[in-house]
């Protein structure tokens, strides 16, 4: 791969999926992304360790970016009571 007046050329056979990307400030050391999951886990809105282990597996795995799963702001905007929310009592204090 060479780089051409700031873009990346790929020679034959070449990828880009494994080279750097920067959005504006965001840097990311290679261009793999994993997808948001909805793991429907939490409990009472909140996470628990089943996402401690599921997310900090992912985020060692060398991707560049780790997007979490949708979180409500509202009970009543949680596709399942299993899924992520950031309305409960505790994060209030």
């Amino acid at each position: 791969m060479e780089k051409l007046g700031g873009k990346i050329a790929l020679t034959a056979g070449g990828s880009a999926l494994f080279s750097p990307i920067t959005f504006r400030s965001l840097a990311l050391q290679n261009r793999i992304v994993v997808s948001p999951m909805c793991q429907y886990s939490a409990e009472h809105g909140q996470a628990n360790e089943w996402h401690f282990i599921h997310l900090g597996t992912l985020a060692v795995s060398g991707a560049g970016m780790l997007i979490v799963e949708a979180t409500a702001v509202e009970p009543e905007g949680r596709i399942t009571p299993g899924c992520l929310g950031i309305s409960a009592a505790a994060w209030r204090t």
